[in-house]
Protein backbone atom coordinates (compact mmCIF):
# COMPACT_ATOMS: atom_id res chain seq x y z
CA UNK A 1 0.00 0.00 0.00
CA UNK A 2 1.68 3.71 -0.91
CA UNK A 3 1.62 6.22 2.19
CA UNK A 4 0.96 9.56 1.20
CA UNK A 5 1.96 12.13 3.20
CA UNK A 6 -0.31 14.40 4.28
CA UNK A 7 2.31 17.25 5.15
CA UNK A 8 3.22 17.09 0.98
CA UNK A 9 -0.49 17.54 0.10
CA UNK A 10 -0.68 21.22 2.23
CA UNK A 11 1.22 22.96 -0.85
CA UNK A 12 -0.49 21.30 -3.75
CA UNK A 13 -3.63 22.21 -2.34
CA UNK A 14 -2.08 25.82 -1.66
CA UNK A 15 -1.25 26.25 -5.27
CA UNK A 16 -4.94 24.65 -6.34
CA UNK A 17 -6.70 27.24 -4.41
CA UNK A 18 -4.44 29.62 -6.15
CA UNK A 19 -5.35 28.91 -9.47
CA UNK A 20 -9.35 28.14 -8.89
CA UNK A 21 -8.55 32.43 -7.26
CA UNK A 22 -6.87 33.13 -10.15
CA UNK A 23 -9.22 31.90 -12.75
CA UNK A 24 -12.51 33.69 -10.75
CA UNK A 25 -10.73 36.92 -10.78
CA UNK A 26 -9.76 36.82 -14.22
CA UNK A 27 -13.54 35.95 -15.06
CA UNK A 28 -15.04 38.34 -12.61
CA UNK A 29 -12.30 41.05 -14.28
CA UNK A 30 -13.55 40.54 -17.80
CA UNK A 31 -17.05 40.54 -17.14
CA UNK A 32 -16.44 44.36 -15.09
CA UNK A 33 -14.28 45.38 -18.13
CA UNK A 34 -17.00 44.16 -20.49
CA UNK A 35 -19.75 45.95 -18.50
CA UNK A 36 -17.74 48.85 -18.42
CA UNK A 37 -17.85 49.47 -22.13
CA UNK A 38 -21.63 50.30 -22.01
CA UNK A 39 -21.37 52.48 -18.84
CA UNK A 40 -21.47 56.22 -19.92
CA UNK A 41 -19.94 59.19 -18.02
CA UNK A 42 -21.79 62.43 -16.86
CA UNK A 43 -20.74 65.21 -14.87
CA UNK A 44 -22.14 65.34 -11.54
CA UNK A 45 -22.15 67.48 -8.62
CA UNK A 46 -21.94 66.90 -4.88
CA UNK A 47 -25.12 68.10 -2.95
CA UNK A 48 -24.49 66.76 0.61
CA UNK A 49 -22.77 64.12 2.34
CA UNK A 50 -23.94 61.15 4.60
CA UNK A 51 -22.14 60.10 7.46
CA UNK A 52 -21.12 56.75 8.11
CA UNK A 53 -19.96 55.18 11.35
CA UNK A 54 -16.14 54.56 10.79
CA UNK A 55 -14.77 52.19 13.66
CA UNK A 56 -12.68 53.68 16.08
CA UNK A 57 -11.91 56.86 14.18
CA UNK A 58 -15.18 58.34 14.74
CA UNK A 59 -17.18 59.31 11.14
CA UNK A 60 -16.93 59.22 7.65
CA UNK A 61 -18.86 60.90 4.94
CA UNK A 62 -20.44 59.57 1.58
CA UNK A 63 -21.03 62.12 -0.68
CA UNK A 64 -24.44 62.41 -1.91
CA UNK A 65 -23.91 63.04 -6.28
CA UNK A 66 -26.18 64.43 -8.38
CA UNK A 67 -26.30 64.05 -12.50
CA UNK A 68 -28.61 63.81 -15.55
CA UNK A 69 -28.54 60.92 -17.56
CA UNK A 70 -28.64 60.82 -21.16
CA UNK A 71 -32.17 61.08 -20.95
CA UNK A 72 -32.29 63.82 -19.52
CA UNK A 73 -33.71 62.76 -15.88
CA UNK A 74 -31.87 64.04 -12.72
CA UNK A 75 -30.21 61.09 -10.49
CA UNK A 76 -29.23 61.35 -6.98
CA UNK A 77 -27.23 58.22 -5.64
CA UNK A 78 -24.97 57.83 -2.62
CA UNK A 79 -21.46 57.20 -3.19
CA UNK A 80 -20.04 54.41 -0.90
CA UNK A 81 -16.60 56.17 -1.30
CA UNK A 82 -16.07 56.74 2.65
CA UNK A 83 -14.16 59.83 3.33
CA UNK A 84 -13.24 62.94 5.20
CA UNK A 85 -15.57 65.82 3.95
CA UNK A 86 -12.89 67.72 2.40
CA UNK A 87 -12.06 64.93 -0.06
CA UNK A 88 -15.86 65.44 -1.96
CA UNK A 89 -16.80 69.53 -0.68
CA UNK A 90 -20.43 70.11 -1.15
CA UNK A 91 -20.80 71.68 -4.71
CA UNK A 92 -17.69 69.93 -5.99
CA UNK A 93 -17.90 68.66 -9.49
CA UNK A 94 -16.69 65.65 -10.66
CA UNK A 95 -16.99 62.99 -13.15
CA UNK A 96 -19.72 59.88 -12.50
CA UNK A 97 -19.99 56.55 -14.29
CA UNK A 98 -23.21 54.85 -15.43
CA UNK A 99 -25.03 51.99 -16.59
CA UNK A 100 -27.55 53.49 -18.90
CA UNK A 101 -29.85 50.84 -18.40
CA UNK A 102 -29.64 50.77 -14.78
CA UNK A 103 -28.71 54.15 -13.29
CA UNK A 104 -28.29 52.47 -10.01
CA UNK A 105 -25.38 51.34 -10.38
CA UNK A 106 -23.96 54.75 -10.56
CA UNK A 107 -20.27 55.89 -9.05
CA UNK A 108 -17.71 58.21 -8.96
CA UNK A 109 -15.27 57.80 -11.74
CA UNK A 110 -11.63 57.21 -10.23
CA UNK A 111 -9.46 54.43 -9.93
CA UNK A 112 -10.43 53.66 -6.12
CA UNK A 113 -13.86 52.59 -7.44
CA UNK A 114 -13.42 51.17 -10.21
CA UNK A 115 -10.86 48.85 -9.39
CA UNK A 116 -11.45 48.16 -5.67
CA UNK A 117 -12.77 44.85 -6.55
CA UNK A 118 -10.17 43.78 -8.39
CA UNK A 119 -7.64 44.84 -5.22
CA UNK A 120 -9.67 42.99 -2.77
CA UNK A 121 -9.69 39.69 -5.07
CA UNK A 122 -5.63 40.07 -5.89
CA UNK A 123 -5.10 40.41 -2.38
CA UNK A 124 -7.19 36.78 -1.53
CA UNK A 125 -4.85 35.60 -4.46
CA UNK A 126 -1.81 36.35 -2.66
CA UNK A 127 -3.06 34.12 0.13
Amino acid sequence: MIEIDNFALIPASIIGAGVVLAIVGLIRHRIKVARLKRFVHAEGRVVQHEEVASGDIGFAYNPVVTFTDSNRREIKFVSEAMAAKESFPIGSVLSVVYDPEDVSQAFIDQPSMKFAEEIIWGGFQAF
